[in-house]
């Protein structure tokens, strides 16, 4: 009889998965990720790029440790093989309470009728201000979104700050992972 408790094994074992398989964030990152939601305990999250569903199980982790069962995660993902692997991972994981899977391209796919308390970027660079233009209307006072591979990508992700400058915007660079950039609202 399955057990309807969360199951972390599968964060794990998503980690031993080869980086360029899916591209999840590194583990620094994904804690990063876990310690905001602690932090900030959201009602609604918004993640674009579901990928593996690796980050996302880190989001969850968080809500449950704040014992925010009444929240979600609504996470974006175009792809259709990473959409059902990560449909997989969420039902071992015994997370399908918390997470919401929408296939298709942000920002289109972006409810438009939610307010976000956190968001969080991992897809695909270029898109970036698209994504930030389609969620900050709808961003909580308080809330936060949150960019990956922001150094590692810096070439790509430069437009999006160009953005952010022209908006006069702040931003925080963190030197986790591959680079998170943090704007609050």
């Amino acid at each position: 009889m399955p057990s309807n408790k969360y199951n972390p094994q599968i964060k794990l074992d998503l980690e031993k998965l080869p980086q360029n398989l899916y591209w999840q964030i590194p583990v620094d990152g994904a804690e990063y990720l876990k310690q905001t939601v602690l932090r900030l305990k959201p009602k609604t999250i918004l993640e674009i790029g579901t990928s593996s569903g690796y980050s996302s199980l880190w989001l969850a982790e968080g809500l449950l440790e704040s014992g925010l069962t009444d929240s979600q995660i609504i996470t974006i993902e175009s792809n259709a093989g990473r959409f059902e692997f990560a449909s997989e991972n969420f039902k071992k994981a015994n997370l399908g309470n918390l997470i919401q899977q929408l296939k298709g391209h942000a920002p289109e796919a972006i409810p438009s009728d939610l307010k976000f308390e956190l968001a969080f970027f991992d897809g695909t660079k270029s898109q970036t201000g698209g994504f930030f233009d389609a969620v900050w209307p709808n961003l909580a006072l308080g809330g936060e979104i949150l960019v990956d591979n922001v150094i590692s990508h810096t070439e790509k992700m430069q437009p999006f700050f160009d953005h952010l400058a022209k908006q006069n915007i702040p931003y925080q660079i963190l030197e986790i992972g591959a680079g998170i950039c943090r704007v609050k609202k």
